[in-house]
């Protein structure tokens, strides 16, 4: 059953796993109260998740707003009762990042601004519903926000900080590191860049470590500059790379990571504003990290509201037993709901599949695993290639060359080495047996059958031409 709140519909969205098929994304409403419920934060604490977020009357953070928290023992099926982290009068409240120190007990980064100036204060909770404040670092130059918590070896805990202006078109932008080596008492901030024009400037920056003195950290870009910044670190932080990836489809899109130490590979999760999409690449960190633009197309995870394209955004994410949790919020300019999204971990790591194209217009082949073997729909097959960045695209003549060109990485080949499969049975009995064959001389009716099958691999995706 759908149900509708804050301006959007609340429904399972299929996305394709790891090992072929689909999985769907189980959602669940945190808080859904009148007022904007906002820029959520999760984590988990002794086998439960905590969600921690703000709301007050609007998307800009001024005036009024409060920092609430509530708990899941469920894995996010159901909530506990509200609890109030702080919510002081005048003052605009929230969370801003969110991590855990060493005994496991789960931290959060509060956002606390009046008068022109914030304050950043970190709480610690063991339950969820019990926060005490441990550390009101006093920073400089003053950070406009504080990210996630992350562990790193033989240094401690370490957060990312940005600051600058969203509107100025003055170089006066920055960010860098707070490093505490008392699990979360104090802290000592660091600038990496500082004087950076816009386009050039990372914000709300999240990382993970991979081990090695290694970081491997994503930061979103403001304005029109629609692509994500990819940072690394080879010692722990001290010093950093920065580089453009080819993560294109966002719009001030906030990214957040997961890392596997046991498979290698790291889950990155952001939401596209205006189309209302929650997207996921997973990749091996080792490939991605000295190659930025290297990350897999993505898969859809998740759908928000589109009304106005700020009031909806700002995924985080947390792992927990053989599931990612993302939390993100979703409404429009007046009510906003914070939602959490529960997909697979995926062990498998990144995603891999064949897409063929071949050449009689109204025959198409659904293979067990979802994968498709179209005829003549070239933009139907694009949709599966670029769900399948290591695709093999089986093409030929006008049709192979504009693959080449979208697709520079794929490989173009036939069962006997030729350029081209003209054979439906021969790719079947090639690649994969006991395809699903769908054929139909009514154009209509072929694309009825295929696109419910195809949106449960690539989450409606694949368009019609």
């Amino acid at each position: 059953m759908k149900k509708t709140i804050a301006g959007i519909v609340l429904a399972p969205v299929a996305f394709a796993a790891a090992a072929g098929g689909s999985q769907k994304a189980r959602l669940s409403v945190v808080q859904d109260v009148d007022g904007y419920n906002s820029w959520p934060m999760i984590q988990v604490v002794d086998g439960r998740l905590v969600c921690a977020y703000g709301r007050g009357k609007g998307h800009y953070v001024e005036g009024s707003r409060g920092a609430y928290a509530r708990t899941s023992s469920d894995g996010g099926r159901t909530w506990s009762p509200e609890v109030c982290i702080m919510n002081d009068p005048g003052i605009c409240e929230g969370a801003e990042g969110a991590g855990r120190d060493s005994s496991g007990a789960a931290l959060f980064w509060m956002n606390c601004r009046a008068r022109g100036h914030i304050r950043h204060e970190l709480y610690r909770t063991e339950d969820g519903a019990t926060f005490t404040k441990i550390a009101a670092p006093e920073m400089s130059p003053e950070p406009i926000q504080v990210t996630g918590i992350f562990t790193v070896p033989d240094v401690g805990l370490m957060s990312l900080w940005f600051t600058g202006d969203y509107r100025s078109g003055e170089d006066c932008n920055a960010w860098g590191t707070l490093v505490s080596r008392d699990d979360g008492k104090t802290w000592t901030q660091r600038t990496i860049e500082s004087g950076l024009a816009k386009r050039e400037w990372p914000t709300e920056i999240c990382a993970v470590t991979l081990g090695g003195g290694r970081i491997l950290a994503i930061g979103r870009s403001e304005g029109d500059v629609k692509r994500q910044f990819q940072l690394t670190s080879l010692d722990g932080g001290k010093t950093w790379r920065k580089a453009g990836t080819n993560i294109r489809d966002v719009s001030e899109s906030t990214p957040s990571l997961i890392y596997d130490s046991e498979t290698g590979a790291v889950s990155h999760y952001y939401y596209q504003r205006g189309p209302g999409l929650l997207w996921r690449r997973t990749a091996k960190a080792a490939e991605v990290f000295d190659s930025p633009e290297s990350w897999p197309a993505p898969v859809l995870v998740a759908r928000g509201g589109k009304k106005r394209p700020y009031d909806s955004g700002n995924v985080t994410s947390v792992a927990m037993g053989d599931s990612h949790y993302l939390a993100y919020y979703s409404g429009d300019p007046t009510n906003t709901a914070v939602l959490v999204a529960c997909v697979p971990a995926d062990p498998m790591g990144p995603r891999q599949g064949k897409a063929f194209l071949l050449d009689e217009p109204v025959t198409a082949l659904i293979l067990p695993s979802g994968k498709l073997v179209s005829r003549g729909m070239i933009h139907g097959v694009c949709g599966i290639a670029t769900a399948y960045p290591d695709s093999t695209v089986a093409a030929g003549g006008e049709t192979r060359g504009v693959f080449e060109k979208t697709f520079p990485k794929a490989s173009f080949t036939d069962t006997d080495g030729s350029p081209v499969i003209d054979d439906a049975d021969e790719a079947v009995a090639a690649f994969e047996g006991g395809a699903r064959r769908i054929r139909s001389n009514d154009p209509d009716k072929l694309w009825s059958e295929i696109v419910p099958l195809v949106d449960a691999l690539n989450g409606e995706s694949f368009n019609r031409p």
